[in-house]
């Protein structure tokens, strides 16, 4: 449900949308239970990470919500396919 929002949303806001991609791996944090990865076409990061951080700032805050429903804390990571270290 996460992906599926995070993929909707991103695709609204870059010009390549159909390059967009999520990942959910779990991780060993003890904050996070899973990351979710969300890839993207290099030009299109500056969209996601808005000006001084504050989209994805805003995106976090709202999946922070979702832990209420689900208990399960996420990381969010905006890569590009280009630079991925998760491939």
């Amino acid at each position: 449900m996460v992906d599926k929002f995070l993929v909707d949303f991103a695709k609204l806001l870059t010009d390549k949308p159909e390059l967009v991609q999520t990942k959910i791996v779990d991780t060993d944090d003890e904050r996070y239970h899973k990351e979710v990865i969300l890839l993207l076409d290099k030009s299109d990061m500056g969209k996601i990470i808005g000006k001084d951080g504050k989209m994805i700032s805003s995106i976090k805050t709202f999946l922070s919500g979702y832990k209420a429903k689900s208990k399960t804390n996420y990381k969010i990571t905006v890569e590009s396919h280009q630079e991925s270290t998760h491939s």
